[in-house]
């Protein structure tokens, strides 16, 4: 028995060697530097409207997409701005501004702990918005079978004079790893993270109810490959949206609109804040879609924590810029 034992041991060290390592999320590898008056490009294949199977959980899978076509290329620059001290987003680490015909100035935290969206302000065509928030995008360290369960989700929008606040909470587990196909190439030693969004979305005359799941896919470089995610309104209207994500140039990293572009997403009849694609390879006319940053006013409590390193309310301090590389940016 003991010998036995001890050649299942041996294969599975040997199976994991030849598979390479399970990936894992790392502050030093996922935050880029953010340089004020510096430029940055973030390209990535969209596609929507087409139902997508994420495939099964679990270790040493493989999930196929090559069959999915009709992609649209994206590509959108950017321009890194200081951080604000004062403010709604004073605790910012980094800040990033886009104008395409309407602008927008957006705000993370980013740390040791993790990535959280605090929203994002501007004007869409000469109506301003704002967006506050206090959302966990990330926890750092995260490998699978990691999660972070039940998190506080609050997000208020205010688009001229209409106001909508949406409440809710959040989880995400990294739930597989394996290999990863797509019209793009084959992934080796990727690691799956899913991330369960459930919010109620009030205005002043209704009240919708929401439901986010996305499954994303990164390498060991902590570089997003592949998202998709299905939104249901009131059980029943559901949209789809997949992202497969440029990272053929190295440098500099496809950064900021990959967690633009994941907050939440989808078609709205009420006015949009964002449009989910801004400059496309084909040209062609882009309605515009709410991001949801549910966004809030600064919760009153800026101090806690739940065990996993994941205050709910503001920190009592901001983050330190980090200054390494990485490819969430």
């Amino acid at each position: 028995m003991k010998k036995l034992s001890t050649f299942i041991f041996f294969f599975n060290f040997i199976t994991f060697v030849i598979h390479g390592q399970i990936p894992t999320l790392t502050y030093a590898k996922s935050v880029t530097p953010s340089i004020p008056n510096t430029t940055f490009s973030a390209n990535y294949y969209s596609l929507g409207n087409v139902v997508v199977n994420p495939g099964a959980a679990g270790a040493n899978k493989t999930w196929d997409f090559t069959t999915l076509s009709g992609f649209n290329y994206v590509f959108e620059d950017y321009t890194w701005v200081n951080s604000p001290t004062t403010g709604s987003y004073n605790t910012a680490t980094h800040s990033y501004y886009y104008d395409g015909g309407f602008t927008f100035t957006a705000h993370d935290q980013r740390n040791s702990l993790g990535i959280y969206d605090l929203g994002f302000q501007g004007n869409y065509f000469g109506t301003p918005f704002k967006i506050t928030n206090f959302n966990l995008l990330m926890k750092f360290p995260f490998t699978y079978q990691d999660s972070v369960k039940n998190k506080q989700y609050i997000s208020i929008a205010e688009f001229g004079a209409d106001v909508f606040i949406d409440t809710g909470r959040v989880s995400i587990i990294a739930d597989g790893y394996g290999t990863l196909k797509t019209f793009n190439g084959t992934f080796n030693n990727v690691l799956r993270v899913k991330t369960l969004t459930n919010y109620i979305s009030r205005g002043v005359f209704v009240s919708t109810t929401y439901q986010k799941v996305n499954y994303t896919w990164y390498d060991v470089e902590n570089r997003r490959i592949f998202s998709t995610t299905k939104e249901t309104k009131d059980g029943t209207t559901v949209t789809y949206t997949s992202t497969h994500y440029d990272i053929t140039p190295l440098a500099p990293p496809a950064a900021p609109c990959r967690w633009a572009e994941s907050r939440n997403p989808r078609p709205t009849t009420r006015p949009g804040i964002v449009p989910t694609r801004r400059k496309t390879a084909t040209a062609e006319p882009v309605a515009p879609h709410d991001r949801l940053g549910a966004t809030g006013p600064v919760p009153a409590v800026r101090t806690g924590g739940d065990g996993n390193g994941a205050p709910d309310g503001f920190p009592t301090a901001p983050a330190t810029r980090p200054a390494s590389p990485g490819f969430f940016a």
